[in-house]
């Protein structure tokens, strides 16, 4: 594991935890696969709950962002229930070809609602796999809509972006180039040894 070196200058924040949630197969694990990896694997895996450690420095203070990737199964309530307790913020994600997904949403987001009560954590919904149908649109009960495919890598990383300001993280402005794509934000992660360089 690669680690920041931190100047006396530099703020550490607390450790935030950036839920995935939504139905089975509607691409969350491909969602942060493409953010972190900048790759797209296209046979489907059942995924357990697992969590990737991202450390980025940003505006003189580093954040350590723990992004939860969940199964989408509803056959384990007292598991989902605890992985929202130890979230922080909340990002919904629904397949623009499957309205079932959509439909899953409202029930999670209910079930948000009722285990972290007031003040109402961020969430965000991501309309995924718009490769499927460009046309899809999604009205989200006033909550901040974007719609990606991570297939196709469009609005991934926009998506973490925007993720990262609507939460009131510090990030810096997204580089363009595709080749760095996955260093957005001045992000270290784990799995990589590339280190940010403005």
């Amino acid at each position: 594991m690669k680690l920041m070196s931190m100047s006396p200058q530099v703020g550490i924040s607390k450790p935030v935890r950036l839920t995935f949630l939504g139905a089975e197969n509607v691409g969350k694990t491909s969602l942060i696969r493409r953010f972190l990896h900048g790759v797209f694997d296209t046979q489907h895996q059942h995924t357990l709950d697992e969590v990737s450690v991202v450390e980025y420095e940003a505006n003189g203070t580093s954040v350590r962002l723990e992004i939860m990737d969940t199964s989408g199964s509803f056959e384990f309530p007292a598991m989902r229930r605890l992985s929202i307790e130890q979230g922080d913020a909340f990002a919904l994600v629904y397949s623009i070809d499957d309205p079932g997904s959509f439909e899953a949403l409202q029930r999670l987001r209910d079930e948000v609602l009722d285990v972290k009560g007031k003040p109402v954590p961020p969430m965000i919904v991501i309309g995924n796999k718009l490769d499927l149908d460009p046309h899809c649109r999604k009205d989200c009960w006033s909550a901040y809509l974007l719609e990606t495919s991570a297939k196709e890598n469009q609005n991934v990383f926009k998506a973490f972006h925007e993720m990262l300001v609507w939460f009131n993280l510090p990030c810096r402005e997204m580089e363009t180039t595709p080749h760095r794509l996955h260093r957005q934000c001045g992000l270290i992660v784990a799995q990589l040894v590339n280190l940010y360089k403005p």
